[in-house]
């Protein structure tokens, strides 16, 4: 897999020429490095990342988003069960800043994200005071509820939690 840069993902978010990424793409530089990092690192042949708002990690990888604004691979809300994919058919599935817009489907969803990955990256907002109510109160606790599983590996960024899971 070819994994986007801090160059590619800069031009990337500067070429939308929108607000949400002219604003901020360098503080979600952050904690998406992070994540860059942890892909890098893997063995991975095949990635499907979830409401990547345009601009994906993997430069050759499928997105799947809500709606076809930013041109997603697949159109598919991630709280419609099942998914319309092979059990296993992605080796690593990302969704950063996503599962707490998801309602109360986290668990479901987590469950079948578990089912078509071999690998998940999730990012959630952590022990935010302020903000829309979808990202307040979000802690370990709240996370462990939406995913049983314990994670591989744990990263804390600004803010955020970066969990990991390898099956």
């Amino acid at each position: 897999m070819k994994i986007v840069n801090r160059e590619q993902f800069q031009e990337k978010a500067l070429a939308t020429n929108e607000k949400y990424w002219l604003k901020s793409y360098w503080k979600r530089w952050e904690y998406q490095s992070v994540v860059v990092d942890m892909l890098n690192q893997l063995d991975i042949n095949s990635i499907l990342e979830a409401g990547t708002m345009g601009i994906p990690l993997a430069l050759d990888g499928c997105t799947l988003d809500i709606n076809d604004k930013t041109k997603p691979t697949y159109i598919h809300d991630l709280t419609e069960f099942p998914y319309p994919f092979r059990d296993k058919e992605f080796d690593m599935f990302v969704a950063l800043q996503v599962w707490e817009h998801i309602g109360d489907n986290q668990h479901r969803a987590f469950k079948e994200v578990c089912r078509i990955a071999k690998n998940i990256i999730l990012s959630f907002p952590y022990k935010w005071k302020a903000g829309s109510a979808c990202h307040l109160g979000i802690d370990k606790d709240v996370i462990k509820k939406w995913t049983e599983i314990e994670p591989d590996e744990i990263v804390q960024v600004k803010g955020r939690i970066i969990y990991r899971w390898k099956f």
